[in-house]
């Protein structure tokens, strides 16, 4: 009898919700329009900015005709204008997103815990929540190896990201490649400042491609 009770009560409930919806039909139209958009603006897609990490983010050593990541904590450097473009870059809603690669952990250069920990170091400084690592070599014909564009397209997917609305920085062209094959407009550091080469943009440092971006946001509206 209990359970019976229980259950005429339950349905006696969603009588009185469905008469009282049934006697306020405009406020629940309202309401449900309401609910539409916020429904709506929940599930828009986030607009990102893609960030290289070694020479665009924090000083790389040269070595030969190379360059190499900082190996142990004393050697991280994060480049002048760094933090005054991430804040530029927040303030315009963008997620900030760096994809690295990492291939001194397959080389045998350098153990797991120490490329995480220097990772984790960078990005605690900048403010960076999101980080993708490539850990392979070359030859291992990864698709999360920039050029190739798995990080981005992986990114997009967890963190529901319109590609075709955001942006790629990096200081390698194999970092405008990822960033071209996503359809995200590109800017490659170190080229020749503010230069529209045909599928990027080359620019002097983070900042410069910053305040580009932010141009170019503020005349969209």
């Amino acid at each position: 009898m209990g359970a019976l009770s229980s259950q005429r009560k339950w349905r006696f409930k969603v009588f009185i919700h469905w008469y009282n919806l049934r006697c306020h039909s405009n406020q629940w139209t309202r309401d449900v329009s309401k609910l539409r958009i916020k429904s709506y603006c929940r599930f828009m897609a986030n607009r990102a900015i893609f960030l290289d990490r070694d020479g665009t983010l924090n000083y790389s050593y040269p070595q030969g005709s190379k360059t190499i990541p900082p190996r142990i904590l004393s050697e991280i450097v994060i480049l002048d204008g760094v933090m005054e473009a991430l804040k530029k870059l927040e303030s315009l809603k963008f997620e900030l997103i760096v994809i690295t690669n990492q291939p001194d952990y397959s080389r045998g250069k350098t153990s797991l815990k120490n490329l995480l920990e220097i990772n984790f170091w960078i990005c605690k400084e900048i403010g960076i929540k999101h980080t993708y690592i490539c850990l392979h070599d070359s030859d291992d014909q990864c698709s999360c190896r920039k050029p190739r564009n798995g990080f981005l397209l992986q990114a997009s997917k967890d963190l529901n990201i319109n590609l075709n609305e955001s942006y790629l920085i990096g200081d390698r062209l194999s970092d405008v490649q990822a960033g071209i094959a996503s359809g995200c407009t590109s800017f490659l550091i170190g080229n020749k400042s503010n230069t529209v080469a045909s599928s990027y943009i080359g620019v002097s440092s983070l900042l410069e491609a910053t305040n580009l971006i932010s141009e170019r946001e503020l005349q969209l509206g």
